[in-house]
């Protein structure tokens, strides 16, 4: 993870560019926890970096339940029942859906405090989801789940939708393909987050800066 993280780093400032990256940083009781760390570069007129500013993310919870959702997708034949109660335990939402999109095969509660509508409304309107992304974004924000229809073992996305009592939420969204035995793609499953006040932090600083 130090590797990595200096190598982005480096990258960064050869370039003077933004950076990116995911590590696990120690804390003083000697646990780990995974964090996103991003930066830019401020500028002057030459282009000559005055300094960098960024935002430090607690993404700890989100890996972990990534992590488990890669382990559990190997296991998904054997143990449904297992990724449901894992799904119900995790406050970010986890979906299971059929490889068109057209069935709702499983929504976890994280839904209905996230995107402000019941499961029940879901499962009885599978697009309903979708529906709630802002019309602007819809199109561009559906299109990116077109490669795990197809042939890409995963994806990632992020699009606002906008709730019932009219709030609007940024969601972060990464699907992944499910296959069977025989390598047929048989559902798709996903983790979607709220980074909403993640998204308003960076909007603050760039605006700062």
């Amino acid at each position: 993870d130090q590797q990595r993280a200096w190598d982005a780093w480096q990258h960064a400032v050869a370039t003077t560019g933004t950076y990116s990256v995911e590590c696990r940083l120690r804390r003083t009781d000697g646990a780990y926890r995974w964090w996103l760390i991003r930066g830019m570069p401020q500028l002057d007129a030459a282009g000559i970096v005055l300094k960098w500013f960024g935002t430090c993310t607690d993404i700890h919870d989100l890996k972990v339940a990534e992590l488990e959702i890669s382990r559990t997708n190997r296991e998904l034949r054997e143990s449904e029942e297992k990724f449901r109660q894992l799904a119900d335990y995790i406050t970010d939402v986890f979906w299971m859906t059929s490889p068109d999109f057209s069935t709702m095969h499983y929504i976890s509660a994280g839904y209905e405090r996230i995107w402000g509508r019941s499961t029940g409304s879901l499962y009885a309107n599978p697009h309903q989801w979708i529906e709630a992304i802002l019309p602007e974004e819809r199109d561009q924000a559906f299109a990116a789940f077109a490669p795990i229809m197809a042939n890409a073992p995963e994806m990632t996305v992020e699009y606002r939708i906008a709730r019932p009592d009219g709030s609007i939420r940024w969601i972060h969204d990464r699907g992944f393909q499910v296959r069977d035995a025989g390598g047929k793609l048989v559902r798709l499953a996903g983790i979607a987050s709220d980074i909403t006040g993640r998204k308003r932090t960076e909007a603050e600083l760039e605006k700062t800066h």
